[in-house]
């Protein structure tokens, strides 16, 4: 199997990436009639990289060859000579007729809601849907996109690889599913995270959890059940080891006191994620402790 090899790059900065177009399975998750267009790339703004693009399912994503779209398009205009008596139709037409009544369930969807083109990756609608350039080696192509930096993003062709598979991807009508990845995200970004006891009356009351994530991103990981747990687990494994930062430490260090805590915190008490300065996720742990 062959996939088309294309590089990513910025006028302005040293950023390079490349993306191997068909190298993918797509494998989609939910209600037939819900699954979206995946048929396009868009350069993602909050990614700041080039991906897969969600878009509305059309009459245009049907695969009809130009012969059974033109059968259509003459048929609504006028009908055949005897049309009315024998109802003739082309070999085309009833083709044509045939794809449409199979994805009519999942026409109807997408042209009766308001479903807007989204990054495959992280779900936003922050997006420049784009088209890959001309197969021609190294012929560098501006895609009409701004990059943070100020300069031009431009994509060429640099050939092909080889693959002995094609690597399976899930998604639904949100963009990409992988529980894993988002795991390994929320453990991540949980190692990183900065937290802050909230003190009452000079006991601890609860626990912010400071983070700076991309907040499409991170709503994404984070609606798998999996992924909390994940996170939700190594905050609790720092809380309960003294890995946060507690105002009362330094006050009583600068007395030359030993701090060791006070037995009326409590641990068990409110966890809130903060997100680039806006409340993102809260709960309250149930561990009991030791």
């Amino acid at each position: 199997m062959r996939a088309n090899t294309y590089k990513i790059q910025c006028t302005g900065c040293k950023l390079e990436e490349y993306i191997l177009d068909r190298s993918n399975e797509y494998i989609f998750e939910g209600q037939p009639e819900r699954e979206p267009a995946l048929s396009n790339y868009c350069f993602c703004m909050d990614c700041e990289r080039v991906n897969k693009v969600l878009e509305p399912f059309t009459i245009k994503n049907l695969g009809l060859s130009v012969q059974e779209y033109l059968s259509l398009s003459r048929n609504s205009e006028k009908k055949p000579l005897f049309g009315s008596i024998i109802n003739f139709k082309t070999k085309e037409q009833k083709t044509a007729e045939a794809k449409i009544q199979k994805e009519t369930p999942r026409l109807e969807y997408f042209q009766n809601n308001n479903y807007q083109p989204r990054c495959f990756n992280c779900s936003s609608f922050n997006i420049k849907i784009i088209d890959l350039p001309n197969r021609i080696e190294n012929q560098k192509v501006l895609i009409d996109v701004t990059h943070k930096c100020g300069g031009q993003i431009n994509i060429c062709y640099t050939g092909h690889a080889l693959l002995n598979s094609l690597s399976k991807v899930r998604f639904n009508e949100n963009g990409r599913v992988d529980t894993k990845s988002s795991v390994d995200y929320c453990k991540k970004i949980a190692d990183s995270a900065i937290i802050e006891s909230i003190l009452e009356e000079g006991l601890i009351k609860g626990f912010a959890i400071f983070i700076d994530e991309n907040p499409n991103l991170l709503k994404r990981h984070f609606r798998h059940q999996s992924a909390q747990i994940a996170f939700i687990g190594a905050i609790d494994r720092k809380i309960y080891s003294g890995n946060f930062q507690d105002d009362r430490k330094q006050f009583i260090e600068d007395y030359g006191m030993e701090f060791n805590g006070e037995e009326d915190d409590d641990l068990n008490s409110n966890r809130i994620i903060v997100n680039k300065g806006d409340v993102f996720y809260s709960w309250k742990s149930r561990r009991k402790e030791n």
